[in-house]
């Protein structure tokens, strides 16, 4: 049986250019499409993808936000290069690195598919995938103005807003993550286009350490009792894949 999935995809428009020396700059000969996917692993098979159900307890998600910044592309085989083809150091730290925000990205809770992004890659084989979800900090230009865009988001990497049992809840944790996912098979880029989906378990996140019930998201914040857990179950709760046909599930399944 498929897994029942809410896809959904975001637009990362504020990314002017790639980090200088990467593969991932507008004279590269190849393409990545980026999707952002959310699952919901804790919702029945007859229940709309938003609401989280275990045991006695549920939970509606109303709106799910993550501040994200940084991707980078890791490839196995010397892909990157500058923006005349020249090899370029590929032990650095800046090769194949998107930097942008931080941003605000919404997953989408209809099931609707948003706006997908391209990023221009050299063509070549990929092995891992690298993102950071942190909050924003005032050390930067670019931090400084989003706080002062969103004050709300001070201190805070992920805010999610629903009910708990028909009670209101505001989730908001400070948590940053630094993710570094294998892409297993590696994404084959050649010229012209991929497409790879990040997906994002959601219907894990409240689920508690047994597996057989849910948290109370109000009782996760920082600093009581179910925070470490909701933060251990939000860093296992994202995989990458290739999904040429976009449909949320790996090409290779």
């Amino acid at each position: 049986m498929r897994r029942p999935v809410l896809r959904s995809t975001f637009a990362l428009t504020a990314i002017a250019a790639a980090a200088c020396s990467t593969g991932l700059d507008a004279n590269a000969d190849a393409e990545v499409n980026l999707q952002l996917a959310a699952l919901n692993s804790a919702a029945p098979a007859a229940s709309a993808p938003q609401r989280i159900e275990l045991g006695d307890d549920v939970i509606i998600l109303e709106k799910v936000e993550l501040v994200m910044r940084e991707i980078e592309l890791e490839g196995s085989d010397d892909v990157c290069s500058d923006s005349t083809g020249t090899p370029a150091d590929t032990t650095s730290d800046d090769c194949n690195e998107l930097e942008f925000g931080p941003m605000i990205v919404e997953l989408p809770l209809d099931g609707d598919v948003a706006h997908a992004i391209s990023a221009q890659v050299a063509a070549g084989t990929y092995d891992e995938i690298e993102f950071k979800i942190h909050r924003p900090d005032d050390d930067s230009d670019a931090d400084r103005a989003f706080l002062q865009a969103h004050p709300d988001f001070a201190n805070v990497s992920i805010r999610v807003t629903g009910t708990w049992n028909g009670e209101a809840f505001t989730y908001e944790g400070q948590q940053g993550y630094e993710q570094e996912i294998d892409l297993s098979p590696p994404l084959v880029v050649a010229d012209g286009a991929a497409d790879l989906t990040l997906m994002v378990d959601v219907g894990r996140w409240f689920v508690d350490a047994a597996g057989t019930g849910l948290i109370d998201p109000r009782l996760a914040l920082e600093g009581l009792a179910f925070e470490s857990i909701v933060e251990h179950n939000i860093e296992l709760s994202f995989e990458a894949f290739r999904d040429d046909d976009r449909d949320g599930h790996s090409d290779d399944d």
